[in-house]
């Protein structure tokens, strides 16, 4: 199975599009509900739902447990942010039954990468369909001005995206920045890549947004590597994001190795894991960090949308 289309679409359009099966996340922020709110369940044959293991016992967090509950009739299945095998195995259940997984739906807005990222390598590697259509939303955040410090704990490979094994002497890394300041510094000295690009969400979540970015980021900006490699990338736009960086990987994918490095918001996050998956020689890390309290994240009425179906290969005559 391979990433076959990636296309943006309107939310709007998706609120009474019927789906198979719905996944969404139950967390702390605000916002991880916001979409379910805007969606008829009558629309939907079977709704998943996985809550974070951290910071379960806050009142925020109880408030969502009771509202998908109730309204959505599911217990949130409890899972580590780093376990993406809990929603493979409740697809599996799903087929197990009889259920179909053609049409998905999934809710990234609060959900850890390796969650979405497993759902994608269930439908390329676990679903027995020809083709999977998964519409991923994005609820935008309104975010707190002052961030608390982020505390760098491990560097791995997103599962799928581990790139090939080419030999080779040039390395290339591309970041994608958001506002975890001086760690992507930090995780570019660990890398001691050849060359670096970066790119920025611009237009971002809001008008400030890139150059809040360029403040945050202001030493890895100025680093000799990167100083003229920035990218402005939309943030509304999953599909230009994916194009662009497939553009730029490309010349480098058989003789430079290459590492997707996304720190940013979770759109281009969810467009760099795509990239990687459609091209096996590119890698694309996870940084895993913890941060001295959770951000409050309240939405902020606009969802970003994109459309990606992952289709069987055919056979090779």
């Amino acid at each position: 199975m391979s990433i076959h289309q990636v296309t943006d679409c309107l939310f709007n359009d998706l609120a009474q599009v019927k789906y198979d099966v719905c996944v969404f996340a139950s967390g702390y922020e605000a916002r991880c509900t916001f979409i379910p709110k805007k969606l008829e369940a009558g629309n939907i044959a079977t709704s998943i739902v996985i809550g974070f293991k951290d910071l379960a016992d806050t009142e925020p967090r109880k408030i969502h447990d009771d509202y998908f509950k109730n309204h959505w009739k599911s217990e949130p299945e409890i899972a580590s942010s780093g376990n993406d095998f809990v929603v493979q195995s409740l697809l599996n259940e799903i087929v197990a039954k009889g259920g179909a997984t053609k049409r998905i739906l999934v809710d990234c807005s609060s959900m850890s990468r390796l969650w979405y990222s497993g759902i994608l390598n269930w439908a390329r590697f676990g679903n027995g369909v020809d083709e999977t259509t998964i519409d991923f939303v994005y609820a935008l955040g309104k975010y707190e001005d002052k961030n608390s410090p982020m505390i760098i704990e491990d560097m791995v490979s997103i599962p799928g995206c581990e790139g090939g094994a080419l030999q080779s002497q040039q390395s290339l890394a591309i970041f994608g920045l958001g506002f975890n300041g001086w760690a992507s510094l930090s995780v570019l000295e660990r890398l001691e890549a050849d060359d670096v690009f970066a790119f920025i969400a611009s237009p971002g979540a809001s008008p400030d947004y890139p150059e809040r970015v360029r403040v945050l980021n202001k030493d890895f900006l100025e680093e000799p590597r990167v100083k003229h490699h920035v990218l402005e990338l939309p943030l509304r736009s999953i599909e230009t994001c994916y194009r662009f960086l497939s553009e730029l990987v490309t010349p480098h994918r058989f003789k430079d190795s290459i590492t997707l490095v996304p720190m940013g918001p979770k759109p281009q996050i969810l467009a760099s894991i795509l990239v990687s998956m459609r091209f096996p020689e590119v890698s694309c890390m996870r940084v895993s960090a913890k941060r001295a309290r959770p951000e409050k994240v309240e939405p902020n009425g606009e969802v970003v949308a994109v459309r990606v179906v992952v289709r069987k290969e055919p056979a090779k005559k």
